[in-house]
């Protein structure tokens, strides 16, 4: 028994180091091949029939309301990325923006009247003579009056932003097609 197992541990060795030997070898890698680089055009031309069809296709919209005027590229023709393709007249815009300017100089004048009347007010409010519901009403008043003021102003900000964007350009680069102005 003691030999068995003594015979079973020996070939048991003998076949983990044939593994590990085995493991271990080194496998030939191939060699790279070598070549000289000579530098120089290559011209090469294909010649094929059958259809393309395009990778990305964009439909392109005027980001403001207006009046196009000029339209740069007619169909059929390429253009870069970024290129300047149409004008709009942003007459709309600048009508808004300018109703907006006048709204927003008349509200600056009742704030100010608002804010005088207030500090007038206040005055008397110390003094006696005016309940603090007046005053308190008229500050009421005035802070509405600068909430309508800053709403004016960013409605101006963002009619000015608009105004400036009153060119489309082309996102890619490519051929175009199927050109449709409405």
């Amino acid at each position: 028994m003691k030999k068995n197992l003594y015979f079973i541990s020996l070939f048991t060795l003998i076949i983990i180091i044939s593994l590990t030997l085995y493991k271990t070898q080194a496998v030939p890698q191939p060699q790279p091949k070598i070549a000289i680089v000579k530098k120089g055009h290559i011209k090469k031309t294909l010649h094929e029939r059958g259809i393309f069809v395009a990778k990305e296709q964009v439909s392109l919209f005027s980001p403001i309301t207006g009046t196009l005027e000029h339209i740069h590229v007619k169909e059929g023709d390429f253009v870069s990325k970024n290129q300047h393709l149409m004008n709009f007249n942003p007459h709309v815009i600048q009508h808004q923006l300018n109703q907006i300017t006048y709204e927003l100089e008349s509200e600056s004048l009742r704030l100010n009247q608002l804010q005088d009347d207030k500090n007038r007010k206040q005055k008397l409010v110390e003094k006696h003579i005016i309940t603090t519901e007046e005053y308190d009403h008229l500050l009421t008043k005035t802070q509405l009056s600068n909430i309508k003021k800053k709403a004016l102003q960013d409605t101006q900000n963002h009619l000015q932003n608009q105004l400036h964007h009153h060119q489309i350009n082309t996102p890619i680069e490519g051929r175009i097609t199927n050109m449709h102005v409405t």
